[in-house]
């Protein structure tokens, strides 16, 4: 995904392209995996020392609704990582301790479409527990 297609995003949606918009969407798309708000904010504030955590939140969450990027909210209490969206859609497994995020390679709700007479038209769906390191660690 190029940073292109964010901004043209946005754009299509009818929001401001500001420095610090396009900005946030450069660091999403050299993130790696998952990222948190925060994990944003600490790469951007040399380039934007003025660029609040709220901004970055407010971006984030648009992003998510114009369906671009998927909010994975960990029930540890942590900070909600993102993640870019792909198609075919995904799901994942999350760990409560390190919040590495594990992609299922299938849709465990797929199923559900065939036997419901509704039409179902999104879903998220994430599994929660603890990946072999930090199972590994807190053994010791």
């Amino acid at each position: 995904m190029k940073q292109e297609y964010l901004i043209q995003r946005l754009q299509e949606a009818g929001y401001k392209l500001t420095p610090q918009r396009r900005g946030i969407c450069g660091a999403i798309l050299a993130s790696e995996g998952t990222f948190t708000a925060e994990k944003l904010h600490q790469l951007l504030m040399k380039e934007y020392p003025d660029l609040s955590l709220d901004t970055i939140y407010r971006t984030l969450n648009l992003l998510v609704e114009l369906g671009v990027l998927i909010q994975m909210d960990l029930r540890s209490g942590k900070k909600s990582h993102f993640k870019l969206a792909q198609e075919p859609h995904h799901h994942h497994l999350i760990c409560l301790t390190c919040g590495q995020a594990v992609c299922l390679d299938y849709c465990p709700l797929a199923e559900a479409q065939k036997t419901t007479d509704c039409e179902i038209v999104s879903h998220t769906f994430e599994l929660y527990g603890y990946c072999n390191k930090c199972r590994k660690e807190e053994r010791k």
